[in-house]
């Protein structure tokens, strides 16, 4: 469906706007699914976000002691951002 309606894409300040064929612009939603790491703890998380794997890395890291591997990025027809624990 992305592909159909967006002629190219760009990142933002840690936003992913995709084109439309008008020219106006629209943030894109994206499900990021990772695996973290945390003192002797590991699980799985999954983002529901407009911004990139870089900036939810960061956010999510700032207050916690763990390692984040970004294990998929895709889009979504999502449109609420959210934030889950998931079993891998």
């Amino acid at each position: 469906m992305l592909k159909s309606l967006f002629h190219s894409s760009k990142n933002v300040v840690g936003f992913t706007f995709g084109k439309l064929k008008n020219n106006s612009y629209i943030c894109i939603m994206k499900k990021l699914t990772y695996i973290i790491n945390e003192g002797s703890e590991s699980y799985g998380m999954e983002f529901i976000t407009d911004r990139t794997p870089q900036w939810t890395e960061e956010q999510y890291c700032r207050n916690r002691n763990c390692s984040m591997k970004l294990l998929g990025e895709e889009p979504t027809d999502e449109t609420i951002g959210t934030a889950r624990k998931v079993e891998l």
